[in-house]
């Protein structure tokens, strides 16, 4: 237990934020609170963030008001808008012109001696007397705290609220009208109409009531009537009768009706949205550049989405044109703003509406952020500061971290409805009783509720009334929310019924190839899939003897052995970046090239490839794609990520899944023969684990997860229909994700209705506190439905063994088997693998489209579509004097250093062909996931269809008539005349996962690779002045390049551009094809600025969204400052190793 101070001691924080945190307290509605010792918590953060040049608006806009013109807000909405910072961004009903000032704040100086001091326990549950004993201690008198804005005219502050914080609130006439609550109830509820749904022609429309609930005061009361009914979609409210009705509509807004009803009469959504952003101005046009972007769009948050979504917009309007709403992207700089009634007008950026979407001069260095920032989120938090949370019940209190800590400690009781956390003690309380209330208490408590407001959150209905029952039984109660129910579920059901314990088990189970090597194993157990894992097969000279594998197995599954049901196992494969498993297939860049293409057309066709390339080999499904937003360049996974926001893959994503699956709202399409189930992975905010470190710890609140790192899952779902979807290895605040029951089956299965399958890491779940890699009840009652048990020759067996046990011993309820094996089932069934007609299923791999067409496998038109996304994903950072493109007709000096000592797993030789120069080295263009896990113990000869840089570059030397010349002993053997360019190939080696970590190593591409900085410095001092040197670095990540950047003329970053990359590099270089592609990722200005994203506060070097191009040109860069530090403090390491020695 933590010792308290004593009165006369001295404060445990430090002066400023205890004066910091008693004005909070008092003065919260008015002002906010800003000192350089109380750092201001990015835009987005948990509520505990202050302020820094804009009022806090007490009474924000009421989602849930009906049209009553002075209704005061609920003491909810005015306590969350009390707790709510929006890191500088102007909040709705906020008034822009008023800004911080000068404010006194005043602390205690009575103090008593020797006092009774309170226990932790008491500190929660008595927190007025907390309150008097913290507020006994001595203080200073009075502090002085400076919140006005720099620059900024001192302007007087109304009178702050210096009465008893206990008096009641302001009657509501006295309450401010607000014009954004206008536009708020215009936007949700409807006031004289009902709804129903579309009838046929000259017949009344179904109303669809699901219920009816009598004597409710109000239509926000109604609304939280539906809230409580699962079935619930719209309501009806009439204010004469006090009459709520719960209607249950179609998703698809072409299915409703609209109808006039009278007066009396209110409706409205299930849940309303905050339509407006948060920095959006009501009634406000702006004389900006460019109107030519212009597209339909239903509110003002369409329109500010389509805006983010666009990279040439800069702000937007959104109004009535002709006959429709409509959305107008402009560009900066911004003339001016002109009053216009029903128009609403904003930027892209609500956290830095002021910054313009222009260049620095080479002169002004480093480079200014961009206008690109994450959005500010369209909820704000829900925690409450100077409260606390106490119900009838006791409470269970813990000692833990931080509040955000405390809410997934509450997410993972399954009792616990709130909490609060005590930011002095660190202590959590856990309150189960669902009537508490809110108490004032101390400035440093936080309270909230279990969760911030996923959408229709639900609580676990499958689990309910379940308690007591046998195993037996258990199985008969009705599926849990969110099950997989389609039209055909009766076969499904029917399938399900006639499997026993063992089977269902076996279903739930994907073994890699590596620990199930005999197909005849299948009789016995029926296996749910089977992994083909990276260096599997990589002998095969085609594809037949891979196939007639597979057909073995398939062959061994279906039959009917004792009486079970033949149901054959899935295929699987990790194709990150086209069939990568595959020799000689076609590798597409890395998804980091990807996102700086940013084409939604290019990735279709890309899926459209990879999955007619895996089908040559028989397989069904790809563990793929990896929709991370990464939030820390040091991770070793950054160029599986496409972006560092959440945007760009949210645009990208769904593309790339309908190529592979199909369209999902083509039948003829979508999972047919030549498509692949998907896997978007890793559940959920895998891209910022603390300090970079893989399978590390994500320290986020609820808002920021997702804000940041939703979208791209939320596209995978509903654009893309994927049909798996994996949880991360990460733990989420200190919980293992395998484990995290409210995140995988109370928001991906209920809240979002997933109706697909939930399947494991690679033996993740022993990972899992109490869990080994054969016995793990944690992470299946947790939702996961499908486990990856690998690690050794046996282990699935015991694991399907030591489950059915966990069941028969009710750890794990029958029902929970029941609706992972329907899941599996619902999906093989979607793809055709199984299903009610015998002659429409799919048969044996062997037998299927594309099967053993080997020349599909880097065709002409798939190896020309990995060229353009090559030419499309390159971006040109520098370009002094004009050094490119390269001149046609001249010579060129291609120069690298040599691959060795490069790095090699354990107990692995080196690769016979260590010492090649990197730019005629494919594994350096390939990456990681090519061939082998690492991709860095292979050679050319594995990538007989792929052209290295130096090749495309000789290539396309020959072809206009000029010489090319490669350096194989860096640059120590000359080219025998004078060349015009010199071409410097710089990069990292490959990596995958935990080896591409970079821990406490810095960013600095000199810190790993200085003979590449060597190189460069013996270049220069071989060739004359006038020869240009053009730099290309090969890398999976931005890195800090200052000292190169300085020797080198022009600087591309290429990332890893796949088997195509020399010949698409050379495209470009010689100006047959443009620069066209923009950085989707921050570049650091310094080796530790690992954390630089859009938005975040800090400086980069270049911004997102940067990126030169031949047609506008590149103004000079000058001598950019060089910092040495090779090493930088990383807190990840640290908290790894805490949490591996707590296992």
């Amino acid at each position: 237990m933590t010792k308290r101070a004593s009165p006369s001691a001295s404060p445990r924080r430090p002066l400023s934020f205890s004066i910091c945190a008693a004005v909070l307290l008092y003065v919260v509605p008015f002002f906010s609170c800003n000192n350089s010792n109380v750092a201001a918590a990015p835009a987005g953060s948990n509520g505990i963030s202050l302020s820094e040049d804009k009022w806090w608006n007490p009474f924000p806009a009421d989602n849930s008001s009906s049209g009553e013109g002075g209704r005061a807000p609920s003491a909810t909405a005015t306590a969350t808008a009390a707790a709510t910072s929006t890191g500088g961004n102007n909040v709705r009903g906020q008034d822009p012109s008023n800004h911080d000032h000068k404010v006194s704040a005043y602390a205690s100086a009575n103090s008593t001696q020797g006092a009774e001091e309170l226990t932790d326990a008491d500190l929660l549950t008595n927190p007025l007397a907390a309150k008097t004993q913290r507020e006994e201690e001595p203080e200073e008198a009075e502090v002085e705290v400076d919140v006005a804005a720099e620059g900024e005219e001192e302007q007087t502050p109304p009178p702050a609220d210096t009465g008893s914080v206990n008096e009641p609130e302001p009657e509501p006439e006295t309450m401010p009208e607000k014009k954004a609550n206008v536009a708020m109830r215009s936007v949700c509820f409807e006031s004289g109409l009902e709804y129903g749904i579309k009838g046929q022609e000259g017949t009344a429309a179904p109303l669809a009531v699901v219920g009816e609930v009598p004597g409710v005061a109000s239509a926000p009361d109604c609304q939280q009537e539906c809230l409580a009914q699962e079935a619930c979609t719209h309501f009806t409210w009439d204010s004469q009768e006090l009459l709520c009705s719960l209607k249950n509509l179609p998703k698809s807004e072409s299915e409703q009706e609209t109808l006039k009803a009278d007066s009396t009469v209110t409706s409205g959504p299930r849940v309303c949205g905050v339509d407006i952003p948060y920095c959006a101005e009501l009634d406000v046009d702006i004389d900006a550049e460019g109107s030519g972007m212009v597209e339909d769009s239903p509110s003002p948050k369409a329109c500010s989405e389509s805006c983010r979504e666009t990279r040439e917009c800069d702000l937007f309007v959104w109004g009535w044109g002709g006959e429709n709403t409509t959305c107008w992207m402009k560009k900066l700089p911004l003339n001016g703003k002109i009053p216009k009634a029903g128009v609403v007008s904003g930027t892209k950026s609500c956290s830095s509406p002021d910054i313009g979407h222009t260049y620095q001069k080479a002169s002004m260095k480093p480079f200014a952020s961009s206008s690109l920032a994450i959005p500010v989120p369209d909820d704000p938090p829900c925690f409450t500061l100077g409260q606390s949370i106490k119900g009838t019940e006791e409470a269970v209190l813990e000692r833990t971290e931080s509040a955000e800590r405390c809410q997934t400690l509450c997410q993972m009781s399954g009792t616990c409805k709130a909490f609060t956390f005590d930011v002095l003690t660190n202590m959590c309380r856990l309150e189960a009783d669902e009537g508490a209330s809110r108490v004032e208490a101390l400035a440093t408590f936080v309270s909230g509720p279990r969760t911030c407001g996923w959408p229709r959150f639900t609580d676990d209905a499958g689990a309910a009334g379940t308690e007591g029952l046998s195993t037996e039984t258990a199985g008969n109660v009705t599926p849990q929310a969110g099950a997989a129910i389609g039209a055909d579920d009766w076969f499904v059901e029917a399938t399900l019924a006639k499997m026993d314990l063992k089977q269902k088990i076996s279903q739930m189970v994907i073994v890699p190839i590596v620990f199930l090597q005999d197909p005849a194993m299948l009789e016995e157990w029926s296996i749910g899939g089977l992994l083909w894992i990276p260096g599997w097969f990589r002998g095969e000279k085609s594809s037949k003897g891979i196939v007639n594998a597979w057909d073995n197995f398939y062959d061994n599954a279906i039959k009917p052995t004792g009486g079970r049901v033949p149901i054959p196992p899935l295929i699987a494969t990790d194709a990150i970046h086209g069939h990568n498993n595959m020799p000689g297939a076609t590798l597409f860049p890395h998804n980091i090239g990807l996102g700086c293409a940013n084409d939604t057309d290019l990735m279709r066709r890309i899926g459209r490839a990879t999955a007619a390339e895996v089908s040559v080999t028989g397989v069904d499904w790809t563990l793929a794609p990896t929709v991370a937003v990464t939030r820390d360049d040091r991770w070793g996974r950054t160029y599986e990520s496409f972006a560092e926001e959440p945007y760009t893959a949210k645009r990208l994503i769904g593309a790339l899944v309908r190529g592979i699956q199909g369209e999902s709202d083509d039948p003829k399409t979508f999972l047919k023969d030549g498509k692949l189930l998907t896997t978007c992975k890793h559940f959920i905010g895998d891209g910022a684990p603390v300090g970079g470190i893989t399978d590390g710890n994500v320290l986020l609140g609820e808002e920021e997860l997702r804000r940041v790192h939703l979208p791209p899952f939320r596209a995978c779902m509903s654009d893309g229909k994927a049909q798996a979807v994996m949880p991360s290895f990460t733990l989420f605040n200190g919980v293992h994700m395998h484990a995290y029951k409210f995140l995988i089956t109370d928001v991906l299965k209920h809240t979002f209705d997933f109706d697909g399958l939930v399947v494991g890491d690679w033996s993740a779940h022993r990972a899992v506190k109490g869990c080994t890699v054969i016995d793990c009840p944690e992470t299946i009652n947790a939702g996961v439905d499908m486990l990856m048990v690998g690690d050794g020759m046996d282990n699935w067996q015991k694991f399907i063994t030591n489950t059915m046990r966990r069941v028969r011993e009710g750890t794990i309820p029958l029902y929970r088997i029941d609706d992972a094996v329907r899941r599996i089932l619902t999906v093989k069934m979607r793809y055709g693998l199984i299903g009610p007609d015998g002659s429409k299923v799919k048969g044996k791999p062997s037998t299927r489209k594309y099967a053993n067409q080997y020349d599909l496998l880097h065709s002409t038109e798939h190896a020309a579509l990995a060229r353009e996304a090559v030419r499309k994903s390159l971006v040109l950072l520098k370009n002094n004097n004009a050094a490119l493109p390269l001149p046609k007709g001249g010579s060129v000096w291609v120069v690298s250093r040599l691959t060795a000592g490069r790095k090699v797993l354990p107990g692995k030789p080196p690769y016979e062909g260590a010492d090649s120069p990197l730019a005629n080295w494919i594994p350096a263009m390939t990456g990681a996931w090519s061939l082998e896990w690492q991709g860095d113990n292979i050679g050319n000869k594995e990538f007989p269809q792929a052209t290295s840089v130096w090749k495309g570059i000789k290539l396309k030397a020959a072809h206009y008539g000029g010489s090319a010349y490669l350096s194989e002993m860096e640059a120590d053997d000359r080219p025998p005349e004078a060349v015009d360019t010199v071409v410097v190939v710089l990069g990292e080696l490959p990596y995958a996962e935990v080896y591409g970590d970079l821990g406490e190593t810095s960013l600095a591409l000199h810190a790993r690779y200085p003979r590449d900085l060597e190189l460069l410095d013996k270049v220069k001092a071989t060739v004359s002045t006038s020869t240009k040197v053009v730099c290309v670095l090969l890398s999976g990540r931005p890195l800090y390049v200052n000292p190169h950047l300085n020797r080198c003329d022009a600087f591309v970053a290429a990332w890893l551009p796949g088997t195509e990359g020399g010949l698409g590099i050379a495209d470009v270089l010689y100006g047959d094809r443009p620069f066209s592609a923009k950085l989707s990722y921050s570049w650091p200005a310094r080796p530790c600025q690992a954390v630089v994203n859009d938005g975040s506060g800090e400086v980069p070097l270049f911004p997102f969204g940067h990126g030169f191009t031949y047609e506008e040109g590149a103004p000079e860069l000058g001598w950019l400052e060089e910092f040495w530090a090779e090493e930088c403090a990383n807190q990840g390491i640290v908290m790894r190793k805490r949490f591996e020695q707590s296992q």
